[in-house]
């Protein structure tokens, strides 16, 4: 669910209309139509009652209407707090970004919102390593760091550290188009394999792998690369596979082959801010990934 499919669904309720309401929004009635398919799907729950002459909210579509633009009058105080403050409208948010990360588009969207409603505000983006990921939110360089964390793990942090859960993805195998791995490996398959991690063996996330190979009768054998896009490299070359979430897989799909493995555990993806960090937009920011969840 994202920012624009709500003030989709907002323009299409005042209008009844979504001939009418694509002019506004000043989009194609397809694109129109698809995006409120779409927020229907993931509310599971009918919104509109259409037929050829006319548009009318459902029950469902009726508690949204009415619900919906208190939270979003809300998100806009808190905006008009932020640019009240010192320069006004001027600000920084630097986002950290860990290498081979997928940006959830729950992310891309409050980017987006921020550009529109704050233009004076000054936004960057920087890919790193772990390492570095967190000595820059540390050290205050980064306002946010977009990383991934097991899931157990992270249910257990609490937002008084600052972590927010964007989404959780099972872990599945990469590995090269043409490679021998089957569909569906057996134990003894996944044995034979070489694992390429951008990580130290002593990370959460290889270690993760390594119970759960050890628990399935085996030892890994793993290799630690310099970065995540070296590691796909070898899963495309055959040289080695990958442990990774799904989410990130699914951007490398068109050079590597996914493989779902037997009973997997699952790889959050977070969000993480310091706070003792000073920077208003940081609150700002997070308030529009909460109200997006």
């Amino acid at each position: 669910m994202t920012f624009r499919q709500l003030q989709y669904f907002l323009e299409v309720a005042r209008t009844l209309n979504f001939s009418k309401a694509a002019e506004e929004l000043f989009v194609s009635q397809s694109t129109l139509s698809k995006a409120i398919a779409t927020l229907e799907e993931e509310l599971g729950a009918v919104l509109f009652i259409r037929d050829h002459h006319n548009v009318s909210l459902t029950p469902a579509g009726a508690v949204l209407a009415t619900n919906l633009p208190r939270l979003r009058d809300d998100l806009n105080k808190t905006i008009d707090l932020v640019q009240e403050v010192k320069e006004g409208m001027r600000g920084r948010l630097a986002i950290g970004v860990r290498t081979g990360f997928a940006l959830p588009e729950i992310i891309t969207s409050a980017v987006e919102y921020c550009r529109s409603s704050m233009p004076f505000l000054s936004i960057s983006i920087s890919s790193m390593d772990e390492a570095e990921l967190m000595r820059s939110l540390a050290n205050g360089r980064m306002d946010f760091a977009l990383s991934y964390r097991l899931e157990e793990d992270a249910h257990m942090m609490d937002a008084q550290q600052g972590v927010t859960i964007l989404e959780s993805s099972p872990v599945v195998l990469c590995t090269a188009k043409g490679s021998s791995v089957s569909e569906a490996p057996t134990c003894r398959e996944l044995s034979r394999l070489r694992y390429a991690f951008s990580e130290p063996d002593s990370s959460p996330l290889v270690q993760r792998w390594a119970e759960y190979c050890r628990n399935n009768g085996f030892h890994p054998t793993l290799m630690q690369v310099k970065d995540t896009e070296t590691a796909y490299l070898h899963a495309e070359m055959d040289l080695a596979v990958m442990v990774a979430p799904l989410s990130q897989a699914q951007a490398h799909a068109m050079n590597v082959r996914t493989v779902p493995i037997p009973d997997a555990y699952a790889i959050a993806s977070v969000m993480v801010s310091n706070p003792d960090n000073l920077n208003q937009i940081v609150e700002v920011f997070t308030k529009l990934i909460e109200a997006d969840l």
